[in-house]
Order: C-alpha cells, then structure tokens, then sequence
C-alpha cells in the first residue's frame, strides 16, 4: 500500500467517528442552551453573583405558580 493510500484509508476509517463526534457535540450544545436557561440555571447564577446559597426550591415555586 502506498504513503497516499495509507493516508485515504486512516481517512476513511477516522471519518464516521468524527462525524459522530460532531452530531454529539451539536446536540450537547443544543441542550446546554436549553438548560442554562433554567429556573434552577437562573438562581444558581443570581445566587454565585450574590455569594449565597443556592435555594433551588424558590426556583420552582416560581415556575409552579406560572
């Protein structure tokens, strides 16, 4: 087998696993947008801004009463 054909090979062999990685990491972006958006997300967030405790139960008595 020669240098260029050693190289299309490892090509071919590499390119389902990429593109799997690629279709793994589009949908683990896609959920992360959804979940930083959260409730919980939102309090986590005031709450390190306002060094404090986290009370996720205010959180989703908020999105209970909605």
């Amino acid at each position: 087998m020669t240098s260029t054909g050693k190289h299309q090979a490892k090509r071919l062999i590499k390119r389902p696993s990429r593109e799997h990685i690629k279709a793994a990491m589009k949908s683990e972006n896609e959920e992360f947008s959804v979940q930083v958006r959260s409730e919980d997300a939102k309090e986590a967030f005031t709450a390190f801004l306002e060094k404090r405790k986290p009370d996720f139960t205010r959180a989703a008595k908020s999105t209970a009463a909605v």
